[in-house]
């Protein structure tokens, strides 16, 4: 109505209801100059499709009468066109652009979506709920509430475009997903409800002292700020050089998450806990946190080169250090159930690690440095995984239930460790046993496929003139037996390698087949003496002796 289409159409037209009617689209000022208006009287207009007031420039306008109305899938209103609703009138969604303008009377007027955009203004002169989304966008761009409330699923205040936007008399608003975007400040009343608060391109907020959200997300240089413990309850993601402000002890029911160079939690002191905390393990460089307080996570993740210290107060109950990434606990308690160190991560110890699941090390340059404190664990896996050696070194006493050793990965164990179930060595990997004390390593695995060595080795490396002169036990079988014919056979074929002073012997003896050194003392008996040559040098070496004994 009013326009260039088809050729030969009225640039310029009235048309005029006398009874109600249908359509698939209505199009009033059909193009650049053109202007068309549709008078509904008291008759009712139902639309499948689109109204659309102004299409290309034109100029177009809807003129109700006592008890006229219309529905419609949406109304697109363009240009400086406007339009004020009726009481029955409803679309599904309206669309707002370059410079429109629409109002609403009643809480049906739109149910579905509303687009404002390019210096366009909506007045709500009703409370409003979308089953879709509202989304305003470009500097000059209003939402003037009115006091009214807003509901919607989705709230997009300025995340889309440029520049930010204007909010006039606002009322209280509830969503699904609150995105503000574009450097605009935007602080949460306490009479909003929002689930997801999204922050992109500096934009701002402050959470006050009644206000909670599920979950937070910050990005694009963002910050928000709380001031209660339950502002957000859920999660928190924090990226591209954005900034978390607590202002109080935070507890988290899912994760945070930092990542991304310039991006910034600031504790402030406050307590940190959360399900899943992963500091600076995204993305591809460090984080920085400042003014720390204590964490606790039932999984922290701590990469991209992080360099985090323990404290006493901070507890994890399992530890993932990727990315060269440095974590250094100072108790026992800061790690309770599994740690893994991959991608060239270290993990300096500076208290007792006990743990009731595994420690894995895996990859190139990765780390445990044990600074002489003990590691218990129900697996201990070096260099298993992965495809290249690990180290785990200056450990104290250690306890496994099992232990795999592998890709060339070489780790010494000392006098009164202990192996319960099982040593799996493969890849060219060296297992040390150090004797301390005149003790070696106790192995209690209860079949001979519970030692596994191939093609690696095991090394047994005795002192001098130790009383007692043991480096390493087997216990027996449960079913009766002894381990000595098992253990012979692996010296001979070179799996078990040892040095020894004065040579040694393999026995049992109460519940365990030993490998026992001989001390200076001892005169083995001439046929049970292999005497061994040191290299060319012709000296003599090591004597070997083995002798089988029952209790």
């Amino acid at each position: 109505i009013g326009g260039n289409t088809p050729t030969g159409a009225a640039s310029t037209a009235t048309v005029t209801l006398t009874t109600n009617e249908a359509a698939a689209n209505v199009y009033l000022g059909y193009g650049n100059g053109d202007s068309g208006t549709l008078e509904l009287g008291s008759n009712t207009l139902t639309v499948s499709g689109t109204i659309d007031l102004g299409f290309g420039g034109g100029t177009g306008s809807i003129v109700e009468g006592s008890g006229g109305s219309f529905t419609a899938g949406a109304l697109n209103i363009n240009g400086s066109n406007s339009y004020s609703f009726g009481a029955n009138d409803a679309v599904g969604s309206l669309g707002l652009s370059s410079g429109a303008s629409a109002t609403t009377i009643a809480a049906g007027n739109v149910t579905g979506s509303v687009f404002i955009s390019g210096k366009s203004t909506f007045n709500m002169g009703a409370d409003i709920t979308l089953t879709g989304s509202l989304a305003v966008q470009d500097s000059g761009s209003v939402l003037n509430m009115n006091g009214h409330s807003l509901a919607a699923t989705f709230l997009y205040l300025g995340s889309f475009g440029s520049s930010p936007i204007t909010i006039e008399n606002r009322g209280s608003i509830s969503a699904s997903y609150l995105n503000v975007g574009n450097g605009m400040s935007f602080s949460l009343l306490s009479t909003d409800s929002v689930k997801n608060f999204n922050l992109y391109g500096g934009a701002s907020s402050t959470l006050g002292g009644s206000v909670s959200v599920s979950t937070l997300s910050l990005a694009g240089g963002s910050t928000a700020t709380t001031t209660e413990t339950g502002n957000v309850t859920g999660s928190v993601f924090i990226s591209g050089k954005s900034t978390f402000n607590m202002g109080a002890d935070t507890t988290l029911t899912g994760s945070l998450a930092v990542q991304d160079s310039g991006s910034v939690l600031n504790m402030n002191g406050h307590s940190l806990a959360a399900t899943f905390l992963y500091l600076g393990s995204f993305g591809s460089s460090p984080i920085t946190i400042e003014n720390r307080g204590s964490i606790s996570a039932s999984y922290l993740n701590v990469g991209n080169g992080m360099s985090l210290n323990l404290g006493s107060s901070d507890l994890a109950s399992n530890l993932n250090v990727d990315s060269k990434a440095t974590v250094t606990t100072s108790t026992l308690e800061n790690v309770t159930e599994n740690v893994n160190v991959t991608g060239g991560g270290v993990l300096n110890l500076g208290a007792n690690l006990g743990l009731h699941g595994n420690l894995y090390v895996q990859d190139s340059g990765s780390t445990v440095n044990a600074h002489g404190y003990a590691i218990t664990s129900n697996n201990l896996y070096a260099g298993w995984n992965g495809t290249s050696a690990v180290s785990v070194i200056n450990t104290g006493a250690v306890e496994a239930n099992n232990l795999y050793l592998g890709n060339g990965s070489a780790l010494t164990l000392h006098g009164g460790d202990v192996v319960n179930d099982s040593i799996n060595l493969k890849g060219g990997s060296t297992l040390t046993i150090q004797q301390v004390g005149g003790t070696g390593l106790t192995f209690n695995g209860a079949t001979a496929a519970s030692l596994s060595i191939d093609p690696s080795q095991l090394d047994l490396i005795f002192s001098l003139n130790s009383t007692p002169n043991w480096d390493f036990r087997w216990k027996d079988p449960s079913g009766g037996g002894t381990w000595v014919n098992t253990i012979d056979s692996l010296i001979t074929g070179g799996e078990i390698v040892i040095t020894a002073p004065n040579g040694y012997t393999v026995e049992d003896s109460n519940g365990y087949t030993y490998i026992d050194g001989i001390p200076n003392a001892a005169v083995p008996e001439p046929s049970g003496i292999v005497m061994l040559s040191l290299g060319t040098f012709g000296l003599l070496g090591i004597m070997a002796a083995r002798r089988r004994r029952t209790p």
